[in-house]
């Protein structure tokens, strides 16, 4: 792989430490729109050429090369959210009914950032009518079955659901990896359980409406007594306390469809070459006239020196948190 676009100056600090799984291959299969919303919100306005927005683009690209430079992965896998109607609105029309639009300053991104995951030769997979979560899933199971260390990387937490000995979470931006023992610390459930957590808790960001007054603590301690969503159901008179007992016998189909809104597909159908996965396989004249047509800083030069001090310490400030991310509703067309 051209070295030139794996420098560790588009790396914060804190994601100098490397390590690698050495018993098994490495995916990382990227939640494109995940990590797109994050550094749109956190980076502020740049533009290119012709005057078009490009701080998210160079934000994802700066958060695929700390991926390649520090992870060194073995296959890469972009997975994206087509436009338009999804499976879960037929079943609950409410489905995140509550989102924004998508900002007109991120719209037309999407194609630039589309442009930049081929010119990094990184498949890029959408399913109409299925999320990128059930993309991301049906990759875990399929990468479980190859015998591959999966790493999602995703701020979703449906995904942590797909957590298994070789599953695993990454936050790239804390350059942190989420296993079932982190999980059992954060939510007090399984792997195996967060399925029927998320349909007891409920989603606002996605309007799951879950079941009222359950929430996390509420709804670890039902589990761990009773085990599953409906064994809770079933014995909803020895929950503790009169409303909630209630609550469970009158919103108990509604906590049925919030699971099914919730639990991720891992059986969805799509061509998957390993061959074509494989990192490393970048177009370099590509991904240089498009950095140089966005003006992106000095990304396309073979030394990756930003010699902006004071862009690169704004960046790597914002790129590590210090705003928070709001949820948006990409499905409303960004090819337009």
């Amino acid at each position: 792989m051209d070295s030139q676009w794996l420098s560790t100056d588009f790396a914060p600090p804190l994601f100098r430490r490397q390590y690698r799984n050495s018993m098994s291959k490495t995916l990382y299969a990227i939640d494109v729109f995940s990590l797109v919303f994050q550094v749109f919100h956190a980076i502020p306005p740049m533009t290119g050429t012709s005057g078009q927005p490009t701080n998210a683009v160079f934000g994802f690209t700066r958060d695929l090369l700390t991926i390649l430079r520090l992870r060194k992965p073995d296959y890469m896998i972009c997975a994206m959210d087509l436009p338009g109607r999804g499976v879960r609105e037929d079943i609950y029309e409410e489905y995140k009914a509550n989102r924004d639009e998508m900002p007109d300053e991120l719209r037309p991104q999407i194609p630039l950032i589309v442009e930049v995951i081929k010119g990094f030769g990184i498949p890029v997979i959408g399913l109409d009518g299925w999320e990128a979560d059930d993309i991301l899933a049906t990759l875990a199971r399929r990468s479980e079955e190859a015998g591959i260390q999966a790493n999602i990387v995703t701020s979703d937490k449906d995904a942590r659901q797909l957590i298994s000995p070789l599953v695993r979470l990454y936050n790239v931006r804390k350059d942190k990896f989420m296993d079932e023992p982190d999980l059992i610390a954060d939510w007090g459930v399984r792997a195996n359980q967060v399925v029927d957590f998320q349909a007891l808790v409920g989603d606002k960001v996605d309007n799951v409406p879950g079941v009222p007054l359950v929430g996390p603590k509420k709804a670890s301690a039902l589990l761990n007594q009773f085990g599953t969503l409906e064994d809770v159901l079933a014995h909803a008179d020895e929950a503790k306390g009169k409303k909630l007992q209630e609550n469970l016998k009158t919103y108990a189909d509604q906590a049925r469809i919030s699971r099914q809104l919730v639990e991720l597909n891992t059986q969805l159908e799509f061509d998957l070459d390993w061959d074509k996965a494989v990192s490393g396989q970048v177009n370099a004249d590509r991904l240089t006239e498009l950095f140089q047509r966005m003006r992106l800083p000095k990304i396309h030069r073979r030394d990756s020196r930003v010699r902006s001090r004071r862009v690169d310490r704004r960046t790597r400030s914002t790129l590590c948190g210090r705003r928070a991310c709001r949820r948006l509703d990409y499905r409303r067309g960004w090819t337009s």
